[in-house]
């Protein structure tokens, strides 16, 4: 879909139709974050798939020359109302704790709790791991709502108390572990959009 929209906005300004160009390539932005509200991370990751292809060709243009000074304030007004790092990743994972954390009720209170697993996981039980317990479903959170606070914080920030998080998920069960997303390639993907969106700022400041 971003791709489409993206050669869309290329064949428009191909036809020296930038108005129309820049229409597409915007209203894409605008998608993106249609796919990340209220959605877990999966839909933020996926909007940023979508978001980044429209940024970059924006870019493009701008330092080719081909926009008007109307259309690059366009472009500036769509910019200031995305976050620095695209989406509310934050809360992104605050749902995932809220999925996961149901699931290792599920697994704790199913029949055949290694059944249930490979069903939604797709992979066998980890051999010789056991259920997580109650208190595991505990410190599980707890360290799910550490992570949320660190990325509350600036993307460019976040990987250091992301690191000394890192112990805290290693004394976690196995079966917890396999389940969590890793954050380390969570913040790679907010730097990836915040790095993106300023090298777009810039080149609309340089112009």
């Amino acid at each position: 879909m971003a791709r489409l929209n993206q050669l869309a906005g290329m064949r428009e300004m191909a036809k020296g139709d930038s108005q129309a160009a820049v229409n597409t390539w915007l209203a894409g932005v605008r998608f993106s974050q249609h796919l990340a509200a209220g959605g877990p991370l999966i839909f933020a990751l996926v909007a940023k798939s979508a978001l980044l292809p429209h940024l970059r060709i924006l870019t493009s243009e701008i330092q080719k020359g081909h926009l008007s000074a109307t259309q690059r304030k366009q472009v500036s007004t769509t910019l200031s109302a995305l976050r620095e790092d695209g989406f509310n990743w934050a809360a992104a994972w605050g749902l995932e704790e809220l999925t996961l954390e149901q699931f290792l009720v599920e697994l704790r209170t199913s029949a055949n709790p290694a059944t249930t697993y490979e069903s939604a996981m797709g992979e066998p039980f980890p051999a010789g791991a056991k259920v997580p317990s109650s208190a595991d479903t505990d410190r599980f959170r707890e360290y799910m709502a550490s992570v949320q606070r660190a990325l509350n914080l600036p993307p460019e920030t976040t990987k250091t108390p992301l690191g000394a998080l890192e112990s805290r998920r290693r004394d976690l069960p196995e079966v917890i572990q396999r389940l969590t997303p890793s954050t380390h390639r969570l913040n790679d993907a907010r730097l990836e959009v915040f790095a993106v969106r300023k090298e777009l700022l810039q080149t609309l400041g340089a112009k």
